[in-house]
């Protein structure tokens, strides 16, 4: 009976087979109609329907098309790409891609006509067509009827996140076809030598197409070989020319096309990765460092020797593998096995994300590929395997390291179309084959599961391409108002639209945020848009405005969601409707546009530029770029923003600021403090100079208490910062002077700080730490460093050096520090202090040079190159005193030019005029009986009648001082408006231990109430004379007096000395006054009187000049605006030593020098006319030398040194060498050594007395040697 039913059974099996034999075209034509419905209502009516392309990457590239199609060529579009970017040169500029679907889409577009965005349309349902050809070929390998390639395809059509892009202009869509082209030849059986050279060129062609796919048939092509070898016992030839080529060709391509290596460089990571897990919980070093040579020789260094070294690698581990399989083989067939052993995944540690991907590849799909496993070869298992390995794996890895990224190679699954809708239509074939169609429930079975996966095939696709990428793209009504923004303003303005790709297809103007550098300026971008959004922030909107050119702001539901998703639900409440400075223009639904009231407000200053750097205004912002660095400052606040190069804001994610005190001791009120970044200043622009100006007012804002200016001048390799603090508003009643405390603030990403103080250095090591350091030391010098590079602050003695420094390390971010560097001064009445600083970035050779470079000229204020000494007594009565005549009589031997201050309403002054004495004015400023200052009209018919009275006794005098030296700005008006040159200040003190040094003794111009006066003041020194008469410590007012010469002679200062001529005169006091006298002299400095030292500075106000020291000269333009000449200006200019020979100027005199070091200072004096000019030019007086350099033959990458000698082969120490923009010293043995990549390197040496010498040099990879060995050129 059994034996009868099974008959049965097979006679109907095989009638059936016969009729479906028969209907077999039926049923092909069919399944192919039914595909051809797919690809209609699935594919083609939605995205018609929808009239525009799906997704959100696919606008990044349609932009780029679009910037392509209007370029004639690869070097034009960089070109003009790069203009759209703040940085052009920087790797994470979006261009840098593999660019062949935009230059194919261009090129479609110009032979076309058609726009770049109706190519993409048609272009995307064109690929859709041929991926189906080709993979219905590919599918060929594997499938042995043709009804199951067109199941293939329908599987293929409905895998869901296949589903959603197979329509989209992405690389990773337009690459399909070239990858499943490379597959199906790699997979052959036996491919012609047509078929390997279609090979290369397909290999070429994804090379520039995309990296991702790339990087999986590097990954896919070898774990394919190596399964290959080590399971099925075979060596695939064409998989292994595959695998071999896709290494020299990407060396090749990123040689010819450089912009698109970053992309290969950062996605190349991740064959660190196996190495990295194998060696952490495995402990296989060996796989770290075999993964770091793949990474770093082939894909980072890209070494065609590598490329070689691999390929030999990986066929020698093939061999390895085969013979491996073979012995393993043998030893399962003598224990019995029959079958091949099964491969265990290990799956207890996949991620979530991993958990996901039966969903995106279509749980039908997974179900019917475990059954479509059994029906598979050899050589499509392995494909199954290895597909499967390379698209899991990374997200397995990259999950073990607590990161959650999609899956797949490089974040994609789509790879499995590879090998999945294969195994699908080979697993429905072996689930139909299973039921039985001689019966009524194995037809029903049948029929309801080709109901299940044509209903599948048909409904994923329409509701993907109907309903969810139409969400995912866009709704109508936003793109609505982004097209209606098209047609206002010009198409060079710029919209912010964060998160949408649409903004520039669209709007038809600039996107906002593309180009954006990664770190700081992201954050600041970020910033700026949040306080925007959620706090009604108008300096936001001008800082996005001034930084990003951003004139327009979107908002909608998701803009909102994006950018709060971070904040607190207090923090997240939406007030960009209550921006003052935003204007709302549009509105649909949740979708707004708002204009910004800055971009119409645009300062519109003149601009500056020269061959060296460039001053420009963008908004609220100044731009300042040149060859070194670059440099944002605010229009209207003088705080640096953003100080580094065009690709790196040294600042990072900190800042940069300063804070200024004012105090008066007099008054409480007079008193405040002041954020310099958050107050607005007048602003002007003077070709290289930036100069700030702002009154200062009290807290509570009813007082004027000075004059700020902030003036910034700017070189090529340093900038100049000036910081000039006025007490001329102040009209104390007290002349008491005004305390100001002015402290610069870096909050950077750096822990090394280097302190200076002349030749004095300390390095120290900033720690995290919860307390600040504080340093009470005088330095002038600070650099804040990561040991490599950094920002250099060095300070002029043009103000005392500052006294106050304080460190601290973050302890919230590493290597970050807080460094605080101030100086607190008294300011005298009309006086300023004028705090200077140079700024440069780099490396510490390098900054210091730049900046002693621009420190190395100075003009000084004294006449004919000398140092002055000033000695001003006080006479109270007429010459009769004999002390005071014995010490006339010296000061006429010795040529002293004594001066003495004389009341000329009480005194006869003809008689000091006879004894060869010099006489100015004095008076007292305070009223009869009182501490109180006399009015402005009594202190000025004072002053009238002193030297109305000095005139009536035939005596001229252009200067005065103040009886108690006490004075206040009425002082200075009176005296200014009734034409004095000069007039004596309050004291300094003398020097101790290293304070009141440099910036305290020099002359300089009266402020009154926001201007500079034609005032000269002119500051005495303490102690005065008439504290011997009280004070029992002689000896240490002489030593002060010997310190004030010191300081005067080392800072080239004014030593003026107030000495009573009867003190000087003394018997008791006379033999230590001429040592004094003889010690002054013996240190260098010249007597002179006031008058001579403030008619030479009156006339240096109207000489203007101008600058340039190379290494070994100096040039000095000067112009006379006076209508007198003017003689004896004096330069101190500073240069290195010469070896032989000595310095010779044109145009002027070298009337002293001084030693300093390693460097010589030469004090060079000249004259001009009136209203002329002089050039005044510093060469060495022997011809220059030749170097001998011994360069390296040939530089392998690393540590590469060189030797410097003189022409007679000795060495020369302390010859800079500069390699590219890094500088160096050389040693005692004339030798540099520096770390080099491979490449072409720019070698400049450089010396005293020597010609330049100029090299370039190529370094060659470390692999060098081995191919010199092996013999290749």
């Amino acid at each position: 009976m059994n034996k009868t039913l099974a008959k049965v059974l097979t006679d109907a099996r095989n009638t059936l087979s016969n009729c479906l034999q028969t209907y077999r075209w039926t049923v092909f034509s069919l399944l192919l109609l039914f595909l051809t419905a797919v690809v209609v209502i699935g594919y083609f009516i939605p995205a018609l329907d929808f009239g525009r392309p799906f997704g959100t990457d696919e606008y990044n590239h349609l932009f780029h098309t679009e910037e392509m199609t209007g370029t004639t060529s690869l070097s034009g579009f960089y070109e003009t790409i790069g203009k759209k970017v703040s940085d052009p040169t920087s790797p994470n500029n979006p261009f840098n891609y593999p660019f062949s679907l935009w230059l194919y889409g261009s090129v479609l577009a110009k032979v076309t006509g058609m726009t770049p965005f109706m190519t993409a349309m048609v272009f995307g349902s064109l690929l859709l067509v041929i991926i189906l050809l080709v993979f219905a070929q590919y599918a060929d390998l594997f499938l042995e009827k043709k009804e199951q390639i067109v199941v293939a395809l329908l599987f293929m059509l409905s895998m869901p996140n296949v589903a959603l892009i197979l329509q989209s202009y992405r690389p990773s869509v337009f690459v399909l076809p070239l990858l499943l082209l490379l597959l199906y030849i790699a997979l052959a059986e036996r491919p012609s030598w047509r078929d390997y050279l279609l090979l290369l060129v397909t290999v070429f062609m994804i090379a520039i197409t995309h990296t991702g796919t790339y990087i999986f048939l590097i990954t896919f092509s070898m774990i394919f070989f190596l399964l290959y070898c080590l399971f099925w016992g075979k060596f695939s030839k064409p998989m292994f020319a595959l695998l071999t080529s896709t290494f020299f060709i990407y060396v090749y391509v990123m040689d010819v096309f450089p912009h698109i290596y970053p992309q290969y460089a950062t996605k190349s990571a991740l064959f660190l990765k196996p190495g990295n897990f194998l060696a952490e919980y495995l402990y296989l070093d060996v796989a770290e460092d075999l993964g770091q040579i793949l990474y770093t020789n082939l894909f980072i260094q890209r070494e065609f020797v590598y490329a070689l070294i691999w390929a030999a690698f990986i066929f020698a581990i093939g061999i390895l593998l085969l013979a491996i399989h073979r012995r393993a083989a043998r030893m399962i067939r003598k224990i019995g096995f029959d079958r091949a052993f099964a491969i265990l995944l290990p799956i207890q540690n996949l991620s979530h994300s991993v958990l996901a991907s039966p969903i995106w590849i279509g749980p039908l799909q997974v179900l019917l590929s475990l059954l479509g496993w059994l029906k598979l070869d050899g050589r499509g298992k392995c494909l199954l395997l290895s597909t499967a390995l390379v698209s899991l794996i990374p997200s397995m890895l990259l999950s073990s390291e607590g990161v959650e990224v999609a899956t797949g190679a490089l974040r994609e699954i789509s790879y499995l179309i590879v090998i999945i809708p294969i195994t699908s239509a080979l697993g429905l074939w072996y689930l139909l084959g299973r039921f039985d169609v001689g019966t009524r429930n194995g037809r029903f079975a049948i029929a309801g599961v080709l109901m299940i996966v044509l209903t599948s095939t048909m409904v994923i696709p329409v509701v993907g391409n109907s309903y969810y990428n139409p969400q995912i793209t866009g709704e109508d009504y936003i793109i609505n108002g982004m097209q209606w923004l098209s047609t206002i303003g010009a198409p060079e303005e710029k919209v912010v639209g964060y998160g949408y790709r649409t903004v520039r297809l669209f709007t038809g103007k600039e996107d906002g945020t593309y180009g954006l550098r990664s770190g700081t300026e992201t954050r600041t971008f970020l910033k700026s848009l949040r306080e925007i959004y959620f706090s009604k922030s108008e300096n936001a909107v001008q800082d996005l405005y001034s930084f990003f050119g951003a004139k327009y702001v979107l908002t909608s539901d998701k803009l909102v969601a994006n950018l709060g998703g971070n904040l607190k639900p207090e923090e997240s409440v939406l007030t960009i409707d209550e921006n003052v400075a935003l204007d709302r223009i549009y509105a649909s639904n949740d979708f707004g546009i708002y204009a910004s009231l800055a971009a119409t407000a645009q300062n519109t200053s003149p601009l500056y530029a020269n061959e060296q750097f460039s001053v420009k205004t963008s908004g609220s912002t100044i731009i300042i770029e040149s060859e070194t660095y670059k440099v944002f400052l605010g229009d209207v606040s003088p705080t640096i923003r953003y100080i580094g190069t065009k690709k790196e804001n040294y600042l990072g994610g900190g800042i940069m600021y300063e804070v200024l005190r004012l105090m008066s001791l007099s008054d409480e009120q007079s008193s405040a403090q002041y954020l310099l970044s958050e107050m607005v200043f007048d602003r002007e622009i003077k070709e290289n100079r930036i100069i700030y100006t702002r009154i200062l007012t009290s807290e509570n804002e009813l007082k004027n208490l000075g004059t700020l200016r902030v003036i910034y001048t700017f070189y090529t390799d340093a900038i100049k910062r000036e910081y000039i603090i006025a007490n001329d508003w102040l009209n104390d009643s007290e002349g008491i002077s005004l305390s100001a405390y002015l402290s610069t603030n870096l909050f950077v990403p750096y822990d090394s700080l280097i302190l200076k103080d002349g030749y004095t250095r300390i390095d120290k090591t900033i720690y995290p730490s919860e307390d600040t350091i504080k340093l009470n030391n005088p330095y002038d010098t600070v650099y804040v460093n990561d040991g490599t590079t950094g920002i250099f602050i060095r300070y002029a003695p043009t103000a005392p050096r500052p006294n106050y420094l304080t460190y601290q390390g973050s302890t919230l971010y590493s290597a970050t520090s807080m460094v605080s560097v101030g100086q607190i001064e008294s300011i005298k009445p009309g006086a300023a202090l004028h705090i200077t600083q140079y700024v440069s970035i780099g490396g510490e050779v390098f900054a210091e040079e730049s900046i002693g470079g621009r420190m190395s000229i100075e003009l000084l204020p004294y006449p004919d190159g000398i140092t002055p000494i000033v000695l001003i007594g006080s006479l109270s009565s007429s010459v009769s005193d004999p002390d005071a005549l014995k010490f006339y009589a010296v000061n006429q031997a010795e040529n002293l030019k004594y001066t003495e201050a004389a009341d000329t309403t009480l005194i006869n002054i003809r008689d000091v005029v006879r004894e060869g004495v010099s006489v100015i004015g004095q008076m007292n400023t305070r009223a009869s009986g009182s501490g109180v200052f006399q009015s402005f009209v009594e202190q000025d018919d004072n002053i009238r009648n002193l030297f109305r009275t000095a005139r009536a006794q035939a005596v001229t005098i252009k200067g005065f001082m103040l009886q108690g030296l006490i004075y206040n700005l009425d002082t200075i008006r009176a005296a200014y408006e009734r034409g004095l040159d000069f007039m004596i200040t309050t004291p300094v003190q003398a020097p101790i231990k290293g304070f009141y040094e440099e910036g305290l003794r020099h002359p300089q111009m009266a402020q009154l109430e926001g201007k500079s006066t034609d005032l000269v003041l002119i500051p005495p020194s303490y102690p005065m004379s008439v504290s011997l008469s009280y004070s029992a410590d002689e000896a240490g007012a002489f030593a002060s007096w010997r310190a004030v010469i010191d300081s005067a002679y080392v800072n080239n200062d004014l030593a003026l000395f107030l000495l009573r001529s009867t003190d000087l005169g003394n018997p008791y006091f006379s033999s230590r006054f001429s040592d004094l006298i003889a010690y002054a002299r013996m240190r260098g400095l010249t007597f002179i009187t006031p008058t001579a030292i403030a008619d030479h500075y009156l006339l240096l106000q109207k000489v203007t000049w101008t600058s340039h020291r190379d290494l070994d000269s100096a040039r000095i333009v000067m112009q006379n605006n006076n209508s007198l000449s003017v003689s004896g200006i004096t330069f101190k200019v500073t240069m290195p030593r010469l070896a032989t020979g000595n310095y010779q100027v044109t145009n002027g005199d070298i009337v002293r020098t001084q030693d300093l070091y390693d460097q010589l200072v030469l004090f060079i004096t000249a004259d001009i006319p009136a209203g002329g000019s002089t050039v005044v030019t510093v060469e060495p007086d022997v011809a220059r030398k030749q170097f001998s350099v011994v360069l390296p033959g040939e530089p392998i990458e690393g540590e590469v040194s060189f030797t410097v000698l003189d022409e007679d082969g000795s060495a020369l120490s302390g010859a800079t060498v500069s390699v590219d923009s890094a500088r160096y010293k050389t040693n005692s043995e004339g030798v540099v050594t520096v770390s080099l990549d491979r490449g072409y390197h720019q070698v400049n040496i450089e010396k005293a007395g020597y010609i330049k010498a100029e090299y370039q040099i190529e370094v060659k990879g470390r692999i060098y040697i081995l191919t010199r060995l092996i013999g290749f050129d």
